[in-house]
């Protein structure tokens, strides 16, 4: 976000939520996952959204941890790595690494 803000947004609106899930209807997009969805794109988006809370006190752990060890970046670079192409520029290689945390996701909730 911080090195494109633009294609990062336009990125997460085109994918959003589609190309992770692999279903595009109506139906699929119900639940409490996509509220969260549905405040991150408005927040891309400058968008008013909820005001947010307190801040926790282990905030930057649990963002180092997810920064580096969702399975979502876990694909993201293995998947760049093996393209040899450069994380971020390829709507497809974050498609690809979006599916895979999707499927982690499933695997965790099911």
């Amino acid at each position: 976000l911080n090195a494109d803000g633009t294609a990062t947004t336009r990125w997460w609106k085109a994918a959003y939520p589609s190309k992770w899930s692999g279903d595009a209807s109506d139906d699929a997009r119900s639940g409490g996952f996509y509220r969260h969805l549905d405040a991150a794109l408005e927040l891309l988006l400058g968008e008013d959204s909820e005001p947010l809370g307190r801040v926790p006190d282990d905030l930057v752990e649990v963002l180092v941890s997810v920064a580096l060890g969702s399975p979502a970046v876990c694909a993201l670079r293995s998947f760049s790595r093996v393209a040899a192409i450069s994380i971020g520029h390829d709507d497809e290689l974050l498609a690809a690494a979006a599916r895979v945390a999707w499927g982690f996701r499933a695997l965790m909730s099911g």
